[in-house]
Parts: C-alpha cells; structure tokens; sequence
C-alpha cells in the first residue's frame, strides 16, 4: 500500500528498505522515506567554491532584479568607501574595481584564498544596508550571491 504525504508517494521506498541500508544516519531517514534518495554532498544545489592559493579572481556581483540603481554619485562613493574599509579589514588586492549601473566587477586577488567569500560577504552586506538606508528601501539589493571566476593566464595583461 502507497503512503503518501501531501503531493509526494512513497511507495518506492519501504521501511524495510531503510532497515537494510546501514549506511543511511538517523537524520537522513526521514528524507529518504520521503523522497526515495538520499541527500548529501553530491545532491547539493551548487558546487563548492574551488579556491586556490597565489590566484585572482574576477568577481560579478548584480542589483536584484537587473534594476539600474548604482547609477548615483553618493551611491558609488558608498561602494568605494566599502571596499575600501574592507581591505583594512581583511588582506587582499584590489586589482581592478568597475562599477556600472546595474553591476560591479571586481579583480580581488586574496591572501587567503578562504576568505574571500568572507571579504565579498562583507562587501556586499554592508552596501546593502547603506544603500537600503540611502534610497529609503528594505529588502535583498543583490541579486543572488557573487560569481566568482580565476581567469586564465592568457586574460591577464601584464602591466608595465
């Protein structure tokens, strides 16, 4: 017989079929009962953050809903004093730094590849509420989280 909870039927996994699978831990027993697989690492919606030592990385961060908002001066400075403040804080090099209206690249090059999801956390938390503040609005201002690429060697004009 089908159990079924709410719009989900479980009839492809028995509880005998947990019993047997001396793999699963407590916690995930319930997530199979109900869904038939199991979660874990290799079910996750993103793929981990590949971080490696001595790279720079260019970094994509846009407004949520494409909307045109970093297109005033207050606005701009805001986001220089940010990054700014955030270099005092953390240790990396601000290679390159363009801010658009709708988006702002960055060519951040860590001395601890692990943080820079923290440097860009901090960023992006702290112009968030300045600029919420600023334009007497609330909610997400970035849409989604940083895209982060190493460019390759053959992207990277040497400066004299």
């Amino acid at each position: 017989m089908a159990r079924t909870l709410g719009h989900v039927d479980t009839s492809m996994v028995s509880v005998s079929d947990i019993d047997q699978r001396a793999d699963v831990k407590p916690r995930q027993e319930f997530y199979l009962w109900l869904t038939g697989t199991r979660k874990g690492a290799r079910d996750m919606p993103r793929k981990p953050r590949d971080f490696k030592k001595g790279y720079c990385y260019h970094i994509t961060v846009r407004c949520n809903s494409r909307e045109f908002r970093l297109s005033k001066k207050t606005l701009r400075q805001t986001l220089l004093y940010t990054v700014d403040k955030a270099r005092g804080k953390f240790r990396f090099k601000l290679y390159a730094l363009c801010i658009m209206s709708n988006h702002v690249h960055y060519l951040i090059g860590p001395d601890r590849p692990r943080e820079l999801s923290k440097i860009m956390h901090y960023i992006n938390w702290y112009t968030a509420m300045c600029f919420n503040r600023l334009l007497n609005r609330t909610g997400h201002f970035w849409e989604q989280r940083y895209s982060s690429t190493a460019p390759k060697l053959s992207h990277v004009v040497p400066v004299k």
